[in-house]
């Protein structure tokens, strides 16, 4: 196989080119008359098949799995362009066909020789270097992964002395995301490899060991990505070390990225992630309580209430009357003072949760309520409240909370057993 890179062909002859080839690569759904099919071997049937949706920067590409016969005509395809006019001509053929991460993934298939694939990677470097454009990267990712494992590591090795920092970290974020990859961003050493995983979209599709799994979102906490690892497909949550979980829940709120993960995939996957930790009892109720506390704001964990924190608070009116005082000052706090950024979060918090807290002391499942226990419960948190100056914002949130009781069965409301309680209070 021959293809002269430097031999540019005429205007209209290689439109004709690209024009013949380009309907192979047009379209997500492939739709093909018995005509386009002459000039392949082992055509059976026609077909009419859906094609793997195509992958956003990061993720990964394998066009092996379409039906053989598009595999071979887009291959042949690609051979042909090669053969008239070189690695210009494959490249024009991508940009032509705004296809370019099928034809570098084919391109891969077609150019089996070392030598002819950093040829080709070459070839897409001198029209783009740094890979500033968005096209010509899609066309390297699709090369590169085309390419696959160890040969596009070594070419991306291979290329290294010839161009800069921000051309050969490029080249490295473009790679199938594994250990190759990630041993050579090691290689690169100090701010480089930093910024490999300060920058690197992260794909979980290959199997990864647990050992490799974990060693990546290990990676991507320390660079301060924990968004990143919730990309990883949240029902294998089980094969990551409980000290990671902790570490992505822990820090997920402070992230810069943080307040774009409102989708509901995305508290999807913190919920299960509790869940992981809960069912391993890996923290403290306590701890998981103040990890929880950090997502009221931002994500919403719960229907109509706040599963986790209202048993806490039933447990521990302590912690109640702790989430109070993020929201109000002390009543003899007479100071003047603007509340920081933190404070401020904090305090909105604290609101979303007092307004959601739904489940009243001492009730029950079956409409049953224990009328001492929502006394004791009380009485922790009026004497609490009492003591840190913080009453009235006490009663008042004591008082939403019991407005929330069902009817009685006599349909009187609220329930015999908080009318027995208002008039404890009443009376005391």
């Amino acid at each position: 196989m021959t293809g002269d890179g430097d031999r540019p062909l005429p205007r209209t002859e290689s439109e004709d080119l690209y024009s013949k080839h380009a309907w192979v690569f047009a379209s997500d759904w492939f739709d093909a008359s018995i005509d386009d099919w002459d000039e392949v071997d082992e055509i059976e049937d026609l077909i009419d098949e859906p094609e793997l949706p195509p992958p956003v920067l990061g993720q990964e590409i394998d066009y092996s799995e379409l039906p053989e016969q598009v595999y071979l005509l887009r291959s042949q395809a690609v051979r042909e362009v090669f053969i008239q006019a070189g690695y210009r001509g494959i490249l024009e053929l991508a940009l032509a066909t705004n296809t370019e991460r099928k034809v570098g993934w084919y391109a891969a298939q077609v150019l089996e020789a070392e030598d002819m694939r950093q040829d080709f990677a070459r070839a897409i470097l001198r029209t783009a270097d740094s890979l500033d454009s968005e096209r010509h990267k899609s066309l390297m990712q699709g090369f590169l992964h085309g390419a696959g494992g160890p040969p596009a590591i070594r070419m991306v090795e291979a290329l290294w002395p010839e161009h800069g920092e921000a051309t050969n970290i490029a080249l490295l974020y473009l790679c199938r995301f594994d250990r190759l990859a990630w041993s050579l961003a090691e290689k690169m050493g100090g701010a480089l490899t930093d910024k490999y995983w300060a920058n690197v979209q992260p794909s979980w599709l290959d199997p990864f060991s647990d050992e490799e799994r974990n060693h990546a979102i290990s990676q991507l906490l320390d660079a301060g990505r924990s968004p990143a690892t919730l990309h990883y497909p949240p029902m294998f949550w089980s094969r990551v070390q409980s000290t990671h979980l902790h570490r992505i829940l822990s820090e997920l709120p402070n992230s810069d990225e943080a307040d774009e993960l409102a989708a509901d995939s995305t508290q999807l996957a913190i919920q299960r992630a509790f869940n992981e930790l809960s069912k391993r009892g890996a923290l403290s109720q306590a701890e998981v309580t103040r990890i929880k506390f950090l997502y009221i704001d931002r994500f919403w964990l719960g229907g109509d209430g706040t599963p986790g924190l209202e048993e806490e608070f039933e447990a521990n009116p302590d912690r109640f009357c702790q989430v109070l005082a993020l929201l109000y000052r002390r009543e003899d706090d007479d100071a003047e003072r603007e509340p920081t950024d933190a404070e401020l979060k904090q305090a909105a918090a604290a609101y979303w949760l007092l307004h959601k807290l739904a489940h009243i002391p001492g009730y029950r499942i079956d409409g049953n309520t224990k009328a001492d226990t929502l006394n004791r419960w009380i009485g922790r948190v009026r004497a609490l409240c009492r003591a840190n100056n913080r009453q009235r914002a006490g009663d008042q949130h004591i008082g939403r909370l019991l407005a929330k009781a069902p009817e009685g069965e006599d349909c009187v409301w609220p329930c015999q057993p908080i009318r027995d309680v208002l008039e404890g209070l009443l009376n005391a």
